[in-house]
């Protein structure tokens, strides 16, 4: 789902969404303090970088700043935010080094097929609903493949 759609989508649930970009990694602190400030009822980190570069420091800082989020990086719900939910990375790393295999013998790339996770993780950080006063419904914690307590 790209910006515009996303967009939609949360006005018709009556959510304002404002997208943020930052370049570098240093930005990230004063970022969330800025969102902090503001308000902001919920994030959506997405797994790009500067945050791939620094997964729980962003998590810990979310924490510290008491902003919900959500991504798809596994590492920043396990060091504060509220639950990711995206590819199981030990899978995507051995489906990696499958394909580094079949190029380094000689299988030109674009003869390779192009893939999608096939299992995608839900993981829930209780402690951090808890820190942020928030009850999450079993449904969640039910679906959950780890919950972090």
């Amino acid at each position: 789902m790209d910006l515009p759609q996303a967009g939609q989508v949360g006005s018709r649930l009556g959510l304002v969404l404002r997208p943020f970009s930052m370049r570098r990694g240093d930005e990230i602190e004063a970022a969330i303090a800025a969102l902090s400030r503001e308000g902001v009822d919920g994030l959506h980190i997405p797994p790009q970088f500067p945050f791939t570069g620094r997964p729980r420091e962003t998590g810990e800082l979310l924490l510290k700043d008491r902003i919900p989020t959500i991504s798809e990086l596994r590492q920043i719900a396990e060091s504060g935010g509220l639950l990711s939910y995206g590819p199981n990375l030990f899978d995507a790393t051995r489906r990696l080094v499958y394909f580094v295999d079949r190029i380094l013998k000689g299988t030109k790339p674009a003869d390779l097929p192009a893939e999608q996770a096939s299992r995608l993780e839900l993981v829930v950080n209780l402690n951090t609903a808890r820190a942020l006063g928030l009850t999450l419904p079993p449904a969640i914690l039910a679906r959950a493949d780890e919950v972090i307590e």
